[in-house]
């Protein structure tokens, strides 16, 4: 109970220099994801390039097909399947700080590969290693912040990593209008290094030093986080008393071993979050999210608009960030679950009138070739305000902080290995289905499939404790918010 007394005591803490601290560390960490927004979106600026230099019969041109242009896309997603598993173990056995700072490695060995290329392949193994970056950011991101931030600031706080992923793509295309594919390459590692020596200077997360049991740097930690606070010696002592209870709760007092750490895999609390969000994120890819963002050039060409595609996917970019970062206000008004169905809905009808507004202009129908790029702009706002980030901030709060960073490890690889074969399909199905048009109403279906998973299954973590989230599992598979309620 003591214990349960100093958890209310953190979530009901209103003083501004815990959260301005909070926020301040948060962005600086997030800051990072601005190298994976470019790494995302530098496929829907190199493949045009260089198919515009092959038809130019450019004798310095690399040959590119649309085998090519889909291993582009997806290879960086293909290299966390394995490399988030890695970034788990790292998390959890070094730490999250050190995790993110051995991001810098590959992603600068990554960016000069590509940089320099000569051939195709150079190419394709550069941005395979970029993927090593992209896990080894994002995994201990997640952990990190849902670790060091209040349970009612979390949320807008996590949405910070989609911010900064959606300025990345928006920088990234901007470049493209003026820049070559090459000199882009070289700009990406100034956004690796910079972040890094910041990042060099932060505490490591205090719960992660208590599971470490070490008390004294975790009592360093949040001293850290609240010098600026008047009473910061009080709220040092709450918290290390609510981190350890929590450590007690999920041990039961008792030393684990690798066995019984296994077993852990085993519970309902981690097999039921993670079939939940596999679905989830199975949606988020098959809803077309990512497939149009990394796409985004080709992808305007097919639609039949006549607006100059890259300036096209700039206004797509720039949509994006506008709706991420109301989607960060929203995250503090509004429950996770009421944004995701809002999401999926406000997707489903946009893209399906896309669709059918693409198949008029194709036709010679509809004269208004701008109104499928309305539409578009539309299903961008929609899906930034919930697919597109907040399955990856709520897979950070459903775990079991025990096996979080391994799990969470675990669900972005299956997360990633969607991504990957969502890019890997697009031209397969995009021929398979009879057009850009018929595309479209898949990813309309698609989106009616994921409002029913999420309001059957999806639990609401707004306002809660990780405990709390952790114990509904325990009993329930199904939704019933009266039982979180009284939770």
């Amino acid at each position: 109970m003591e214990g349960q007394k100093h958890l209310k005591v953190f979530v009901n803490d209103k003083t501004w220099p815990v959260a301005f601290v909070q926020a301040l560390v948060s962005i600086v960490i997030t800051s990072m994801h601005l190298v994976i927004g470019q790494i995302m979106g530098y496929s829907g600026i190199i493949v045009p390039q260089m198919m515009e230099e092959q038809n130019a019969t450019d004798s310095k041109s690399i040959l590119i097909t649309e085998s090519d242009s889909a291993w582009i896309a997806s290879a960086p997603l293909l290299t966390g399947l394995v490399a988030s598993l890695v970034a788990g173990v790292l998390t959890d056995s070094i730490g999250r700080i050190k995790t993110i700072m051995l991001s810098g490695i590959p992603g600068v060995v990554g960016s000069i590969l590509t940089a320099t290329a000569s051939n195709m392949s150079m190419i394709i193994w550069g941005r395979f290693i970029l993927g090593i970056t992209f896990t080894f950011i994002t995994n201990p991101t997640v952990v990190y912040i849902s670790e060091i931030s209040k349970p009612n600031l979390r949320g807008s706080f996590l949405s910070l990593i989609q911010v900064f992923m959606s300025i990345g793509t928006l920088l990234v295309y901007v470049k493209g209008l003026v820049m070559h594919w090459k000199t882009i390459a070289w700009v990406i590692n100034a956004y690796i290094i910079i972040p890094i020596i910041i990042i060099f200077f932060l505490p490591e997360s205090p719960d992660w030093l208590v599971s470490k049991k070490r008390i004294d740097q975790a009592k360093k930690s949040l001293t850290w986080f609240y010098k600026y606070n008047p009473d910061s010696s009080k709220l040092v002592d709450q918290r290390l008393i609510a981190i350890e209870q929590e450590q007690i709760q999920k041990t039961l007092e008792e030393k684990y071993n690798w066995k019984e750490q296994l077993n852990m895999f085993l519970l309902p609390t981690f097999y039921k979050p993670f079939l939940i969000l596999t679905l989830i994120f199975f949606f988020q890819q098959f809803t077309g999210y990512l497939i149009i963002i990394s796409n985004a050039v080709v992808f305007f060409e097919e639609i039949g608009t006549k607006m100059d595609p890259y300036l096209a996917s700039t206004y797509i970019s720039t949509m994006r960030v506008i709706m991420t970062c109301v989607a960060m206000i929203l995250m503090n008004k509004f429950n996770r679950r009421t944004l995701l169905l809002v999401s999926a809905s406000g997707m489903g009808v946009s893209i399906g009138l896309c669709g059918l507004s693409t198949y008029w202009v194709q036709q010679g129908t509809l004269k208004y070739s701008w109104i499928p790029l309305c539409l578009l702009l539309l299903y961008i706002a929609f899906s930034s305000t919930g697919i597109g980030f907040i399955p990856f901030g709520i897979a950070g709060e459903l775990f079991p902080l025990k096996i979080r960073g391994v799990a969470y490890s675990l669900i972005i690889s299956v997360a990633n290995s969607f991504a990957f074969a969502g890019l890997q399909v697009y031209f397969p199905l995009y021929h398979f289905l009879g057009g850009s048009a018929n595309l479209q109403y898949f990813f309309a279906s698609m989106c009616l499939f994921a409002i029913i998973s999420i309001y059957l299954f999806l639990p609401e973590t707004h306002n809660l404790e990780l405990i709390d989230i952790g114990n509904h599992f325990w009993k329930h598979t199904m939704y019933k918010p009266w039982i979180m309620r009284k939770s």
